[in-house]
């Protein structure tokens, strides 16, 4: 059995040239980097004290959003998570986990600051393989349950401050029921153009067979990775079918496709297969 490990430590990257990770410093820069900049990297390694280097701020906002959530692949046996946030411009980002050790810290420079800062920010981590629902526990575990605090300074010297609830709860993986492959294929051949449905059946348990969970949603993405085109649907949690619009599809040609069910909280699990036009 695997053994996933957490180093103690923050991820923590600067946009324009510099990553700091616990006890190093890198730079692209000659001669280094100012100690200030250094000092604000490997400050406030807790919630406690970032909140007490606050002092009297100019003014105290809250993020326009902010969000940390579970994606596991269902086909392909991995899980990951992912980070949101959007704010008004902001020169640093740091997120707190629920005991308020910090796990990630942003930073923008040069020109990306000059120009009013970051708004929008999004973090995939990596995603490790799991040989069974033990080991996807052990991964899951990295982060734990409960309220992930976020805080960003922003350009003007006001400070925006958000959280974001993350569970464990994960839907299984959306069982497809067409287009299926031929027995000892990977894709379905002979889709028409015209008629490219891709159903699936309601996901009504977590991946661990608990049926206390609730999907809100659904997402279908068809992707023809030749031509560089991608389809992206969203449809609520009673609709288990789409149709492929016939101007997105074009005859003999192989798509890979996805289903995701969503949860209440945002954690996803996705089902990949594949299709042949005819």
């Amino acid at each position: 059995m695997k053994a996933f490990i957490f180093i103690s430590g923050s991820l923590v990257t600067l946009v324009g040239g510099l990553i700091v990770g616990t006890g190093q410093v890198w730079s692209q820069e000659a001669g280094g980097l100012e100690d200030r900049r250094v000092a604000e990297l490997a400050a406030d390694q807790t919630w406690e004290q970032a909140i007490a280097a606050i002092g009297q701020p100019k003014g105290l906002i809250e993020l326009g959003d902010a969000s940390l959530v579970i994606e596991v692949n269902a086909t392909d046996g991995d899980a990951g998570f992912q980070v949101f946030l959007d704010g008004e411009g902001w020169r640093n980002v740091r997120v707190f986990e629920p005991n308020g050790r910090k796990i990630f810290h942003a930073m923008v420079e040069g020109g990306i600051r000059r120009i009013g800062g970051g708004t929008e920010l999004f973090l995939e981590s990596e995603e490790p393989e799991f040989e069974d629902l033990d080991e996807l526990e052990d991964l899951l575990g990295l982060l734990p349950e409960g309220e992930y605090r976020f805080i960003a300074r922003t350009t003007g010297n006001d400070w925006a401050i958000g959280s974001a609830e993350l569970t464990h709860v994960v839907p299984a993986g959306p069982v497809v029921l067409e287009p299926l492959p031929a027995p000892g294929e990977d894709c379905a051949a002979g889709v028409a153009v015209g008629d490219a449905v891709i159903a699936w059946e309601p996901v009504t348990t977590t991946i661990q067979g608990s049926p206390d969970i609730s999907i809100v949603a659904y997402q279908v993405i068809v992707e023809d990775e030749a031509a560089g085109r991608e389809l992206a649907v969203m449809v609520d949690a009673a609709t288990n079918a789409i149709t492929v619009p016939a101007e997105f599809l074009t005859a003999g040609t192989e798509y890979e496709f996805e289903v995701l069910a969503i949860e209440e909280g945002g954690n996803q699990t996705i089902t990949e297969s594949c299709f042949v036009t005819e």
